[in-house]
């Protein structure tokens, strides 16, 4: 590993997200929660590790535009005929 001197901090412009988010919603014994989401930003001088020619790791910066998306899905089934103690 070697230090960068040069190295400058990460500048993040023009950066968005949207979410959509579906909580809790019951379909029979199935209760659904679901996560979308979008985003977008331009990163100046993002910090990135590379090794050169004779492996040694070095950060240096490097103009980036980041664009994507994420998602998550879970599914839970409440236990049915369950013996616990109701008060």
């Amino acid at each position: 590993m070697r230090p960068n001197p040069n190295l400058r901090p990460e500048r993040v412009r023009d950066e968005i997200e949207g979410r959509l988010a579906l909580r809790e919603v019951a379909l029979g014994a199935v209760r659904i929660t679901s996560e979308v989401a979008v985003y977008r930003a331009d990163v100046t001088g993002m910090i990135l590790w590379f090794p050169d020619f004779r492996f040694i790791w070095s950060p240096d910066n490097y103009d980036v535009r980041r664009a994507g998306w994420d998602g998550s899905t879970e599914l839970s089934i409440p236990r049915l005929g369950s013996t616990s103690a109701r008060r």
